[in-house]
């Protein structure tokens, strides 16, 4: 993704950003996140310079709906329990 694509994704989503990938055939996740546009966009490039180690990632912008603007509601999330990280849009409500 270059750069004009990254920022309008950010304009209408600017709340946040998470990418998450797999370390190898270990499935140990690695989640990072960031708050502002210029850290987001470092570190998506940082991921993407090592993607030569890892087959997978996801990447997610965050509009909030609710909650904090803070990383805690940055998506992706790692599934307690699972060999899985989710990522969504809209509110979860837990009862």
């Amino acid at each position: 993704m270059d750069r004009p694509m990254f920022d309008k994704i950010w304009e209408h989503n600017p709340h946040g950003f998470g990418i998450a990938y797999a370390k190898s055939r270990d499935k140990t996740f690695v989640i990072r996140k960031a708050l502002e546009k210029e850290a987001a966009w470092k570190l998506y490039n940082e991921v993407l310079d090592k993607k030569k180690f890892f087959k997978h990632f996801i990447a997610h912008w965050r509009y909030s709906t609710g909650g904090l603007k803070d990383e805690s509601n940055c998506h992706p999330f790692k599934i307690k329990g699972l060999d899985a990280v989710l990522a969504h849009n809209g509110t979860i409500r837990i009862p």
